[in-house]
């Protein structure tokens, strides 16, 4: 398995094979570099360890606190574009606030990025994969929950 990382300064017209690729992308919350590798090894360790990806190719995205406290998460949108542009199958990710810590963000990201374009989504901490329907009904109830215990 061939693995890919690229870096914020990486141009948009990054090259991709034809192959499957799955999008291993990490955050933190701070400017711990340790703390991201371990979060990307993590990742790429599922992603080696499932026969669902023989073959794949591994593109890691990476976003850290020195961007995101500025609202501002570059591998992310550059993840939403490649994704948009058809060259990402897969998105793994740790836990679902790597995506978004915003309900309705997230909700936005599943209903108009990952299912219409059929990128499977996957979340470690949450135990939540895309690809099993049970699970796409169970993640829209919690979600409803969660935007139903924060109004007033």
């Amino acid at each position: 398995m061939r693995k890919r990382t690229f870096s914020a300064s990486v141009p948009k017209n990054r090259c991709f094979s034809k192959d499957k690729n799955v999008a291993v992308y990490a955050m933190i919350d701070s400017d711990d570099t340790y703390m991201l590798k371990a979060q990307i090894h993590e990742l790429s360790s599922y992603v080696s360890a499932h026969p669902d990806f023989e073959g794949w190719n591994i593109v890691i995205y990476q976003d850290s606190d020195s961007f995101s406290k500025a609202g501002v998460r570059p591998q992310l949108e550059q993840l939403i574009s490649d994704i948009r542009d058809g060259k990402i199958q897969c998105v793994i990710v740790k836990n679902l606030s790597r995506i978004s810590r915003d309900v309705v963000s997230l909700i936005f990201y599943i209903e108009n990025i990952f299912f219409p374009y059929k990128v499977r989504l996957i979340s470690l901490t949450e135990n939540l994969d895309t690809s099993d329907p049970d699970i796409v009904t169970m993640l829209y109830d919690h979600i409803k929950a969660i935007a139903e215990r924060k109004q007033p």
